[in-house]
């Protein structure tokens, strides 16, 4: 769990990284409207961050 100021400063490193190098993010289609945004960090890392419409959200399968 991150704290407020753990996940301003992530957030504020990944937009610095997104606006400095358009090579390091890309989009992808999910099916449908959703789309995923993938950003690969300086240090390997790789974060994805999916948008879809709330109709679109939830559970695909059995729980």
């Amino acid at each position: 769990m991150f704290t407020a100021e753990q996940r301003d400063h992530t957030r504020a490193q990944l937009l610095a990284h997104a606006e400095a190098d358009d090579s390091h993010h890309w989009h992808l289609g999910a099916g449908g409207t959703s789309v995923i945004h993938v950003f690969l960090l300086p240090t390997w890392g790789e974060l994805d961050i999916t948008f879809a419409p709330e109709s679109e959200s939830g559970a695909r399968g059995p729980t």
